[in-house]
């Protein structure tokens, strides 16, 4: 070991230290680290260090080298991914998605469980794991209650399917990116998207294979704590259009209620009281369900084509309701505006341009809504164009208590889609890279309007890129300084009498457990050149070695604090932290397997 090696190890040790312990955030972790790199760099210019015979300068990133990660196209590409994504989202297509889990699954378990994975797994695929997670979370609590199936029983699925969907292309994490952009780096070949879509699928399969047999009985059956309870419900009224796909079959069937957290009042039907099992009525156009709802279901209704949220506005109104519209909950301040009037006479329109479309439970009973009587002190939901919002605010007869705006906007729900598929086969199909054919996308949403750039903004995880752009610097270190042929000495004496099957597991578990101590993109560039130089030396090719360390970066079950989405699910509460051991072992061990003997099938390892 060379005096270079001594000090890139304890650097790195150091920085991985400081990312297990957080003692300060990880982007700001990742920054001292690249200004330390570059810093020793700087450093290897003084006599002092020519004196000591160290080479630091050689061993350490230059300045342009340390801010190579800024402009990295794995970083670049990260970023769109994560702006292509939130436009997906935006568009609302996994609000649909959740829609079809929740008609299609019932109430076992099992296929529960089943159905999760053919869905988040190859959406997962598509954009970003952790966005699928985020925006599926909710509706999966929601099934759960539902349907009674304990959220123990869903939860971890959902974000180990994440994980193992991830894998299916080049973008499912920004771990492949970054492993793949090492790889070049470091003088290997360019991965297309689809270059390791068989592996992923093969792991993928075995997921759900293991819990189909295995994890869905070991899961624990714990139930998360209601946080609705003490949310108001309101009474809306919702007519069947003309042409609705709802016409001709009953709401037990079609699960057009538990899609939206609704609970049925009364079905009426030309006026009168369905009154006979209005659930298992089929349904006719014209139909009015009166249901409970919360504020969120009412904004997410408003976009449903299955159905017409009832309310009177005038032409002009709905003209203006049916651009960016928003649902606020106010509270009618003084008896001017309701002195003992039925809600059919309350006009709010001339003086806030708002018409009421929901009125609290306690409103009391009546066949219609438009026959109770609004008194001052309650509580309704006003339907309103976003720019009158400011003009709600300076009543001083209702009260603005919370208002939402709807997150989807349905009208680009096929040009999002269409952009997104668009980078993908470019990248896949054509000699474009896979950046230019991000930033293109990136383009497209914002001239279509798919989304805004102060969207764009939001949507970034700024400190998973910053992470990125400081840690690149750490992977140019590991490889310069020498230090990746020495660890790979090191692994090679100690592995290389062993078949490639075992050499690519063994890389695989070590990335794994550095994963659970470190972020996923620390591991991979810490090990992707210690697997390149492991390569070169035991005279294998170098991808099959990169994938082992891109799989098991992704694929980190362990613990709670192994992977994002396992975080996100862990804070529900339902879960302790040994769960995620007791269930995520056996599964670790299944895939280090699958991936092993499918990287050595689909990846040969001939002498390089």
């Amino acid at each position: 070991m060379t005096p270079e090696i001594g000090i890139v190890l304890v650097v790195t040790c150091l920085a991985l230290g400081l990312f297990v312990s957080e003692r300060f955030p990880l982007a700001v972790t990742a920054l001292l680290l690249l200004v330390t790199l570059v810093g020793l760099n700087l450093l290897g210019g003084l006599p002092a260090a020519a004196r000591l015979g160290i080479d630091l300068e050689g061993a350490f990133p230059s300045p342009e080298q340390g801010l190579s990660g800024i402009s990295s196209p794995a970083t670049i590409t990260v970023l769109c991914m994560f702006v292509l994504s939130a436009g997906v989202q935006r568009a609302g297509w996994i609000e649909r998605l959740g829609r079809s889990l929740t008609r299609m699954v019932g109430r076992s378990a099992l296929r529960q469980v089943v159905v999760l994975g053919l869905i988040v797994g190859p959406v997962s695929g598509l954009i970003n794991n952790t966005a699928a997670v985020a925006m599926l979370l909710p509706l999966v609590i929601d099934l759960s209650k539902r349907t009674n199936v304990p959220a123990g029983k869903l939860l971890i699925p959902l974000s180990y399917f994440a994980m193992l969907g991830g894998t299916l292309t080049l973008v499912g994490t920004s771990t492949n990116i970054l492993a793949a952009g090492l790889l070049v780096d470091l003088g290997g070949p360019r991965l297309g998207m689809f270059s390791f879509s068989a592996i992923g699928a093969i792991v993928l399969c075995v997921g759900m294979l293991y819990f189909c047999l295995i994890g869905i009985w070991i899961l624990p059956r714990r139930r998360i704590k209601d946080g609705t309870e003490g949310d108001p419900r309101f009474l809306v009224e919702l007519r069947i259009p003309e042409q609705s796909p709802l016409i001709g079959k009953s709401l037990e069937e079609n699960a057009f209620l538990t899609a939206h957290g609704l609970e049925l009042r009364r079905l009426l039907r030309g006026g009168s009281v369905v009154a006979d099992t209005p659930e298992t009525t089929k349904l006719s156009a014209g139909d009015v369900l009166m249901v409970e709802a919360l504020q969120e279901s009412v904004a997410k209704l408003l976009h449903d084509e299955r159905v017409r949220l009832e309310y009177r506005a005038t032409p002009g109104l709905r003209s203006e309701l049916a651009g960016e519209s928003v649902v606020a909950r106010v509270l009618i301040n003084t008896p001017f505006v309701a002195r003992r009037k039925h809600l059919r006479e309350l006009d709010l329109e001339a003086e806030h341009s708002a018409t009421i479309v929901g009125l609290h439970r306690s409103a009391g009973e009546a066949r219609r809504l438009g026959n109770l009587v609004i008194r001052t002190g309650q509580v309704v939901l006003l339907l309103l164009p976003r720019h009158a919002l400011s003009r709600l605010r300076r009543s001083q007869n209702l009260v603005l208590l919370e208002h939402i705006e709807h997150p989807y906007d349905f009208s680009h729900a096929r040009t999002s889609l269409a952009i997104v598929i668009g980078v993908v086969l470019v990248a896949a199909l054509t000699p474009v890279p896979i950046v230019y054919a991000a930033l293109t996308g990136v383009l497209a949403m914002f001239m279509t309007r798919c989304l805004s750039p102060e969207e764009a903004y939001r949507s970034v995880g700024w400190d998973i890129i910053v992470l990125l752009a400081c840690v690149i610097p750490l992977g140019i270190t590991v490889s310069k300084s020498g230090t990746a042929d020495w660890l790979a000495a090191l692994y090679s004496s100690w592995a290389g009498a062993w078949s490639p099957f075992w050499i690519v597991f063994g890389l695989y578990v070590v990335t794994t457990m550095l994963t659970e101590v470190v972020s996923n993109n620390a591991a991979v560039v810490v090990l992707v050149p210690v697997a390149m130089s492991v390569a070169s030396q035991v005279g294998l090719e170098p991808v099959g070695l990169v994938l082992a360390v891109m799989f098991g970066a992704s694929t980190s079950f362990l613990s709670p604090i192994g992977y994002q989405t396992n975080t996100m699910v862990h804070a529900t509460g339902v879960y302790r932290f040994a769960d995620f051991f007791r269930v995520g072992a056996p599964l670790n061990l299944l895939t280090a397997l699958a991936t092993a003997a499918a990287v050595t099938r689909f990846f040969p390892t001939t002498a390089v």
